[in-house]
């Protein structure tokens, strides 16, 4: 059943724990990111809603790229693309093991599931990287009211 409502974010926790339950459905997930909140399931069967007091942002206009990966990424090996990939990037971050400090994963199959949803309804994105014909690496997140949150990412070595 689709959530109609979530506690103010003001009830967050210092943590930014908001609320137990519902379900990842579109509907639930827009609302939910149109309130400044996003789902982290804490185990397997445990869904939780968290809105923390900070975030990380990134301002496009201050983003520098240096030379030297201009350069590289202007070489004939690389190449990249926006969406083509986007149930292999989700499930490759759902088996990353390169975060360090990190047991396990977040990226539940039900979370799969429903942001594969997201993305069939032009709310969620993926932006890829291939090197020589393989995808090296990737990114998938959501577009919502023109915010753009990055949930996952991942990178083969």
């Amino acid at each position: 059943m689709t959530i109609s409502e979530f506690p103010p974010v003001s009830d967050a926790d210092e943590d930014g724990l908001l609320a137990f339950g519902g379900d990842l459905e579109v509907e639930s997930l827009l609302l939910a990111y149109r309130s400044g909140i996003f789902p982290w399931p804490i185990d397997k069967d445990v869904l939780a809603w968290f809105s923390p007091p900070q975030r990380a942002v990134l301002f496009l206009d201050e983003f520098h790229i240096s030379h030297s990966l201009k350069k590289d990424a202007r070489k004939p090996a690389w190449r990249y693309s926006m969406n083509d990939h986007f149930e292999e990037v989700i499930e490759l971050c759902a088996k990353a093991k390169n975060r360090k400090k990190q047991r396990g994963t977040w990226i539940t199959p039900q979370m799969i599931t429903a942001y594969k949803e997201l993305f069939q309804a032009g709310y969620a994105f993926s932006a890829e990287c291939h090197y020589n014909g393989v995808l090296a690496g990737g990114i998938y997140g959501t577009s919502i009211d023109g915010n753009y949150a990055g949930e996952s990412m991942f990178y083969n070595q």
